[in-house]
């Protein structure tokens, strides 16, 4: 008996999900709450504090995975283009450009 491959498709689309809306809720919650809690974020991404804890390890993780949402959103994955340039000026200007993004 041959076994057939097995395919997430949509368990992982549906676990991509849940994990942007808990960096979501970790978002809001750094923005918003006086003190950061994994039972907050938990309870603002409308997941138990397990499932928070099957995606990301532990708070520094969680807060890892939310800095580099955050950078992707602001465009610093342009960066590399820059540096890839020979004209400075011209990447000078892309790091400019990136950086006016980011911070706005």
């Amino acid at each position: 008996m041959t076994s057939r491959p097995y395919h997430l498709g949509r368990r992982a689309a549906a676990m991509d999900e849940r994990r942007a809306r808990i960096i979501a809720a970790a978002r809001e919650e750094l923005l918003s709450a006086p003190r950061f809690t994994l039972e907050a974020v938990a309870e603002r991404a409308g997941v138990s504090r397990v499932t928070v804890y099957a995606q990301f390890d532990d708070r520094d993780t969680l807060l890892e995975a939310v800095y580099d949402d955050l950078a992707a959103s602001g465009g610093l994955d342009r960066i590399p283009q820059a540096f890839a340039i020979s004209d400075q000026s011209a990447a000078l200007e892309i790091i400019i450009q990136v950086f006016c993004h980011f911070y706005t």
